[in-house]
């Protein structure tokens, strides 16, 4: 009896995964775009405030969508990727689970960086 083995690339997928997945993109079929949480476009002022050791600064970014999980952001400043901070905003009425527009102070980190357009994914170290 023989067993069949698909070897596997660098990003771990065998070659008959990226075979397959290229057929699919050429008849015009694209993978969904699974998110952990939905993202809601928005026009929300931020205060990013940098935990640089040493050092504080506040930079004035305003979000251009939010989830629970995060949110980009369109900065006045460049942030380095990694780079832990805290958010200060107000978080609207319309989102999910929010009773009433408060006051949200949240901790994050940077995970996406084009700062040739000054805009930054940040993800909150806990959901919202």
């Amino acid at each position: 009896m023989h067993k069949r083995i698909h070897r596997q690339g660098k990003s771990g997928m065998s070659s008959f995964v990226k075979i397959l997945k290229r057929g699919m993109q050429k008849m015009g079929f694209s993978a969904r775009n699974q998110r952990k949480f939905p993202r809601f476009d928005c026009t929300i002022p931020v205060e990013v405030h940098l935990d640089a050791p040493g050092q504080i600064s506040v930079i004035e970014a305003v979000a251009q969508n939010i989830s629970s999980g995060g949110m980009l952001l369109k900065c006045s400043a460049a942030m380095d990727l990694l780079t832990p901070c805290h958010l200060s905003f107000r978080i609207p009425s319309w989102f999910p689970g929010a009773k009433r527009a408060h006051e949200v102070m949240a901790y994050a980190h940077v995970r996406h960086a084009d700062p040739l357009n000054n805009y930054f994914g940040v993800a909150f170290n806990g959901p919202l």
